[in-house]
């Protein structure tokens, strides 16, 4: 992943930060996604935790933690000037953190805008993108006005470094601001020119990655999905231990069971980890994830490509790199021979094999999902079955894991590890108001519990400034976030849609919504354009799915549906009287 560092001053700057998170990442990512990448974006707007620390401790943890980020981050770094110079730290603290890093400045009175700038150039050189606002209307508020004529000044001086610094490859945008606030269209034509600045720079370090098969990538995909998984994993790490002992022991047909949300999908991408760290040959599939493994058809062909491969066999049903053609009934038993074959051959292997299918129930509903057909019709002895659903199926003599909702010091692990993914922080005090929540001993009801808090844009910083202006108003402020989030999976999971909605565009997520709940196996972006006609926007689409990707999957055919069931009656209740598509 790569992690781009957005410097700019914070109270004047909170459409054009919103505009990267929410217009420009999902937009870079569905083409990074075609090269097996992914962009994300640092917003320090909140997430550096100062709740306990005296003025001058809290200030030089702000600054360390900004210019970590930059040195942790790719480029290019973006960087947006108004009029503002932004804060000015205490003296003796913008040297003192300068030195540490190896920094040289000549006047210690900068702004930490200014600080990180100086320290993009010296770790990000020429590859920065550099933007400054110029402001039209006539009248102004103030908080987009210079704060007195210093500052003014140190701007200027500034921005005419930055001219001289770039040889003037300095990009300059025409805000419109009236009794309404700033002209969002405005926002948007900035948000397409950043889109294509970084995509210019991204794109040919994307194109000269090294060029693999369908297969390949297919089996790529799984693994990193596994890797993010099991790296956010510190809950039921005991469950973990049981299976893989299990598994060690001579157990060879388990299955994870739990209610929508409940964790399996973690448990088992820990458990596929831990099992390949121990030299067993893992063959994974995650259930919806890609297109090739959202039918059981698809799963078994990739499971036999993927056993020709790791024992050296030639490919008989498919060419390498092309894609696998459709197969009649005889087609699929040739498949499944072929498949109890290549497992029978791990029999005179030294490395014992272990097939793992997560989210079975994902899988497109037919005959073949039904009988299991990936699964060999006899069991070798060193081949193991990990699968993973919900448990009103009976999987008769298979071991069966339960999962039970996860007690407090769990809930603390999978907090601190989201904030970790998304580099941020919580006061104590909001962490012990999420895990007092009723609804926190689910996984997924925690996880967007918190989505809930890293969705906070503009709107949610004007409350808050309304309150007042230090740490302890953001706090509060997440806390009745936290406390308004009251009843089930369903209801939040729609209510955090709602929210979504609200930031991008609230009439086309709805019936979005409405109607992925009321088809019977998703729907293509062409049927949601059918549906919607002039109400469709592509983009407000991938943004939608960039938000909540967790909560899709696309199928084989390119249809997006719903990964949990749960979030799909919670939208069927609001529209009880449509009838199914």
């Amino acid at each position: 992943m790569d992690l781009l560092f957005v410097s700019s001053t914070f109270q004047d700057m909170q459409y054009e930060r919103d505009a990267i998170r929410d217009l420009v990442m999902p937009r870079l990512n569905k083409e990074a996604h075609e090269y097996g990448q992914s962009v994300s974006v640092c917003d320090l707007r909140w997430g550096i935790n100062t709740a306990k620390l005296d003025a001058d401790t809290a200030a030089l943890k702000v600054l360390d933690v900004c210019l970590d980020e930059i040195e942790n981050s790719k480029p290019p770094m973006i960087v947006i000037l108004g009029e503002r110079y932004g804060w000015i730290p205490p003296d003796g603290l913008i040297n003192s953190v300068a030195g540490r890093k190896g920094l040289q400045l000549e006047d210690g009175q900068l702004s930490a805008t200014a600080l990180e700038i100086e320290y993009g150039i010296q770790i990000h050189k020429n590859q920065m993108l550099f933007y400054f606002r110029e402001l039209e209307g006539a009248v102004v508020e103030r908080k987009y006005l210079a704060e007195d004529e210093e500052c003014h000044k140190k701007m200027t001086d500034l921005k005419s470094k930055i001219m001289h610094m770039s040889h003037g490859k300095v990009h300059k945008y025409l805000v419109h601001v009236d009794g309404g606030g700033i002209c969002k269209e405005d926002i948007r034509r900035f948000a397409d020119m950043v889109y294509e600045d970084v995509r210019q720079m991204m794109l040919p370090k994307w194109k000269d990655l090294p060029k693999n098969t369908p297969f390949a990538r297919e089996r790529e995909s799984h693994w990193a999905y596994i890797k993010e998984k099991s790296h956010l994993f510190l809950a039921r790490e005991a469950q973990a231990d049981g299976i893989v002992d299990a598994v060690l022991e001579g157990q060879r047909r388990i299955v994870i069971k739990g209610e929508s949300g409940s964790g399996k999908s973690a448990l088992f991408c820990k458990v596929a980890d831990m099992l390949k760290e121990r030299g067993w040959c893992v063959i994974p599939f995650i259930g919806g994830l890609t297109a090739d493994s959202s039918t059981s058809m698809g799963i078994l062909r990739q499971l036999v490509y993927a056993l020709e491969e790791q024992l050296g066999q030639e490919h008989r049903n498919a060419a390498a790199g092309r894609e696998w053609k459709s197969v009649d009934s005889h087609g699929t038993r040739r498949l499944q021979e072929r498949l109890l074959e290549l497992c029978l051959l791990f029999q005179d292997g030294d490395r014992p094999l272990v097939i793992m299918v997560d989210a079975v129930d994902q899988l497109l509903a037919d005959t073949d999902r039904d009988q299991m057909i990936f699964l060999p019709d006899q069991m070798p002895s060193k081949v193991s079955i990990i699968l993973s659903g919900l448990p009103d199926r009976e999987w008769g003599k298979w071991k069966n894991i339960f999962l039970l909702p996860i007690n407090r010091g769990e809930k603390e692990a999978v907090i601190q590890c989201i904030l970790q993914h998304h580099h941020k922080e919580l006061a104590d005090e909001v962490k012990e108001h999420l895990m007092d929540h009723p609804g926190s001993g689910n996984p997924l009801f925690l996880s967007y519990l918190l989505q809930r808090l890293l969705i906070m844009n503009r709107m949610d910083f004007g409350v808050i400034g309304q309150m007042g202006s230090g740490i302890g108003q953001i706090a509060d402020y997440q806390k009745k976030i936290i406390d308004h989030a009251q009843g089930s999976l369903e209801e939040i999971g729609v209510t955090l849609f709602k929210e979504v909605g609200a930031r991008l565009n609230p009439r086309l997520v709805s019936r979005v919504m409405e109607y992925t709940a009321l088809s019977r196996y998703g729907l293509r972006d062409s049927d949601f354009a059918l549906l919607l006609g002039e109400e469709w926007n592509y983009l407000d689409f991938v943004y939608l799915i960039h938000y909540m990707g967790e909560s899709f999957f696309c199928r084989k055919d390119g249809r997006y549906d719903f990964v949990h069931q749960r979030i799909r009656r919670g939208v069927m209740r609001e529209c009880p009287n449509r009838k199914r598509i």
